[in-house]
């Protein structure tokens, strides 16, 4: 490979930069804006790798469940630009947990913590908040799942991969949800409260 195909490694500071600059969105078409968002697109790109060995520990743990799923992905560009401009939040490039993602989709809330702490014993969690248990602790969405927050290595850095874990029914929908989904539905059909 010669050097002009060497695509130059992101650092973690450099990506903050250029996350700053997407969240001010000063004009799309302009230089900084389009170098910025390069800069992103490569530091995603950095992300394939990390992603995939903890894929690999979900797969491993999915084929010890019967009727689980594994599947991964990166999140999109779009997705991640928009999560930067969110009002009042003050979200750094180089510290999303989410821009790698695994999801584990299992039958009972039992497998999910069987999963969580199967896969718990086998990755490397972030230092702090590695496990979201909005199971035990339902956010006020009435979203539950269990999220690992898990630090993966390539390299000579380190980048974080969300593992999420969860269950395929509607058990997963909160009150709020089922109320939302109310508006939807025929008059004569009863939504649970």
């Amino acid at each position: 490979m010669s050097s002009d195909n060497v695509v130059p490694f992101i650092s973690r500071s450099r990506a903050n930069a250029a996350g700053k600059i997407l969240r001010a969105d000063q004009g799309q078409d302009g230089a900084e804006y389009v170098q910025a968002r390069e800069i992103a697109q490569r530091w995603r790109a950095q992300h394939i790798d990390p992603t995939q060995q903890c894929f690999k520990q979900v797969l491993e743990c999915s084929k010890r469940i019967p009727q689980s799923v594994a599947t991964y992905r990166l999140k999109r560009m779009i997705s991640i630009i928009r999560k930067l401009q969110r009002p009042n939040a003050h979200f750094k490039l180089g510290e999303l947990d989410d821009i790698g993602g695994c999801r584990l989709i299992v039958e009972t809330n039992e497998e999910v913590n069987e999963a969580a702490d199967w896969l718990i014993s086998r990755l490397s969690l972030k230092n702090g908040s590695g496990d979201k248990d909005y199971i035990a602790h339902p956010q006020r969405s009435g979203y539950r799942s269990r999220h690992l927050l898990c630090k993966a290595e390539a390299g000579s850095a380190s980048y974080h991969v969300e593992v999420q874990i969860r269950v395929r029914d509607c058990s997963i929908i909160g009150p709020r949800q089922w109320r939302r989904l109310g508006r939807f539905t025929e008059p004569s059909t009863k939504v649970p409260r």
